[in-house]
Parts: C-alpha cells; structure tokens; sequence
C-alpha cells in the first residue's frame, strides 16, 4: 500500500506540479474517498485517466487490506478467548 501512494505521489508531483506533501495528501484522499478537491487540478485526458484508475484500484486495495487486519484480529482475539478458558 506504500508503494502504490508512492507511485500516486511521484504521479501527481510530475503531472500537477505539487510538492510532495501536497501529492502525498492528493494520494491518500482519493483511495480512501474522503475527496477534499482541489480547484487547480490538471484537466489533461492523461491525468484523468491515470486517476480514475488510481481511484479504483486503491479502493479495492484498501478494502481488502482492512479486511485481512480485521481477519486477524478476529483470529487473535479467539486463540487469546481459548487460551484464557483453559487457565
């Protein structure tokens, strides 16, 4: 998941002219859908492109990334219930 909002950041300094802090927060807006828009964004058929696929990809990645922690704290949280029974 770091390399991918690395990846988005490099985009968006090169594409948007941003700095690296601006790109970073850009990157991580759009996967996680919070948006916060911005009104000097690039309106280039490349940069829209590059960012719906962005948007859709890591949205699925985040997803699935939350569902594996959650998997294993449920997993945690059962061993530590067995475990505790038998003392």
């Amino acid at each position: 998941m770091l390399a991918f909002i690395g990846l988005g950041t490099v985009f968006f300094m090169r594409q948007a002219a941003w700095t690296i802090p601006e790109a970073m927060l850009f990157s991580i807006y759009a996967i996680t859908t919070v948006g916060y828009g911005r009104g000097e964004m690039p309106t280039t058929p490349g940069f829209q492109m590059y960012i719906i696929f962005y948007i859709l990809v890591g949205i699925a990645a985040l997803t699935i990334m939350v569902g594996f922690w959650g998997g294993m704290q449920r997993s945690f949280l059962e061993d530590l219930e067995q475990h505790s029974c038998q003392i």
